[in-house]
């Protein structure tokens, strides 16, 4: 048997007390569950107004023509952009509705009496609205993406890289 240093054997009660004293606060840790571990995790948003769709997916997306910064457009281009802004930007709008009412609805179920399946289709509802937001800003990206030439692109490719939270 190997003889211990004197700094070893100097050192060898305050290691024996270290390990009895992690071992001790292990021990009580895992017979105590910290509060948010019993209740589960909270909701973040306190209203519907707090959430927002995807919020990767619409945050920074333009809400005008005025908004994109195209280097070279044409005329042409333009006023196609316009015209798609014109036609999508309401949809979007009437769908953020549609989903902010949804995670209203939710929040407002969110009581300890609610039955689980009450929560789970109002959790679908506002899945759906969120992907009907989502599917049409993408689908606006994609239209003004058509419009662009191949070095115009890059812009309209950031937003959609955006949206795709990549």
């Amino acid at each position: 048997m190997k003889k211990l240093s004197l700094y070893a054997m100097k050192m060898l009660p305050w290691l024996a007390a270290s390990v009895c004293v992690a071992w001790q606060a292990s021990a009580s840790s895992s017979l105590v569950r910290p509060q948010a571990m019993v209740i589960g995790p909270q909701l973040v948003a306190q209203s519907a107004a707090d959430l927002a769709p995807g919020s990767s997916s619409t945050a920074g997306q333009p809400t005008s023509a005025d908004e994109l910064v195209i280097d070279d457009l044409t005329d042409d281009q333009s006023a196609q952009i316009e015209l798609i802004f014109e036609e999508y930007q309401p949809q979007i709008e009437a769908a953020m509705l549609t989903y902010e009412a949804a995670a209203a609805d939710l929040l407002d179920l969110l009581q300890p009496a609610t039955p689980e399946a009450d929560l789970i289709a109002a959790r679908e509802t506002v899945l759906d609205a969120e992907r009907a937001v989502e599917d049409l800003i993408f689908e606006r990206n994609l239209m003004l993406r058509a419009v662009l030439t191949l070095d115009q692109r890059q812009v309209i490719n950031d937003y959609l890289r955006n949206g795709l939270g990549l």
